[in-house]
Order: C-alpha cells, then structure tokens, then sequence
C-alpha cells in the first residue's frame, strides 16, 4: 500500500480535463501573465505535458473529480524529444500554440534541456508539472500529491527535479526537502526561473 493508491490515475480520455484543470490552476503564472497568454494556448501547452507523460511517464489526479493533476517522468525522457512528442501525440497541441509563445517555450526549452543535461544527481524523476484548480487551492491538496511522488522517489532511491518561476514555489517546495540547484533568467522577458532538485534519502 502506497500513498499512489489514494490518488486516480489518469488516461487519455480525461486528458481534456485534466489540461482544463491545470490551465485552470496556473492561469496567475508570473511569465504567463506577463505574456497575456490567452486560456486556450495555456490548454494547449498543458495538453502537449499531459499526452507526453501519459505515453511516457506518469499522471495522476487527488481524486476521481479532478480537483488537482501531477504530470511526472523519469529523467530518461526529460528533454523531450521530438520523436516522442509525435509517438505520444503531444505534438498535436503544440502545433495550435500561437506563436509568441511558442517562441518563448522554444527559448526556455531550450535553457532547461541545457541545465537538465548538465544535471549530477544520478537517476531522478522530473516533476514536468503539478497543481490544484483555483477553488480548491489551500486545502492541502498539492501537498498530498507531493507525499506521493517523495514516497516514489525515496522507494527507488530516485532524486527528483523540477523547474518554477514562481518565487513563493520555491518556498514550498524547500519544506519539502528540495534545494534551489540554479537561479536563470529567461533571454528576451527577463523572467526569473529556479531549478531545484531533492536528492533521495
């Protein structure tokens, strides 16, 4: 028995939804709002993670309604090649993003492969992506997906990695035993971007 027995496993038939939810929940996204990202490219970018993590790697939901959606992989599949992007179908959502920010996806890509492959922390599980739909923030709903994927990690003795531009994110995650690896700026919307790690115990 594991914490993952208490989360809902997703499957592409509610990938819709679960883009809905994280777009939803990511819609006060300090670059995104800067960028005035309308709420359907924000779908479609979460689309693409979804798809990929669903051939790839792994996506679960608090409960059978939704409320909150964690997107995870192993470090194997982490940059995101473009030929899994077609196997999982993740190609198809990026292919309807408007253009202004696909060039800046294009430009942080890019940076973060950079830092991902300059990693040396040994095998790891990169949390692509994690949150709660806004109604039901601040009910610990993000901390019990967390739980999760920590009790995953130090099964497999994994180190996990992630990526926020969010500096209060950053906070939260260092209550959970992750430390800030490296501070970036993004070139061209100056927009700061922390990658943190948490090494298995």
């Amino acid at each position: 028995m594991t914490l993952f027995n208490n989360l809902y496993p997703i499957t592409r038939e509610h990938c819709d939804k679960a883009s809905d939810i994280l777009a939803n929940a990511f819609s006060e996204k300090p670059m995104l709002k800067i960028l005035e990202i309308s709420n359907q490219d924000m779908k479609n970018m979460f689309e693409m993670m979804v798809r990929f993590c669903l051939k790839y790697g792994e996506v679960f939901a608090t409960s059978p309604n939704l409320e909150g959606i964690m997107a995870f992989m192993p470090d194997t599949y982490a940059d995101m090649k473009t030929w899994h992007m077609l196997r999982s179908g993740a190609i198809f959502p990026v292919m309807k993003i408007k253009k202004q920010l696909m060039d800046i996806l294009k430009i942080s890509g890019e940076l973060m492969d950079k830092e991902k492959k300059n990693l040396t922390i040994g095998p790891y599980i990169y949390l692509l992506s994690i949150g709660i739909e806004q109604g039901h923030q601040g009910k610990s709903l993000g901390v019990k997906l967390i739980n999760a994927l920590l009790e995953k990690a130090d099964k497999e003795k994994k180190a996990i990695y992630l990526e926020t531009d969010t500096l209060s994110n950053v906070t939260l995650y260092e209550k959970f035993g992750f430390t800030v690896h490296k501070e970036l700026l993004i070139p061209g919307i100056n927009t700061p971007m922390w990658t943190m790690v948490r090494i298995n115990k």
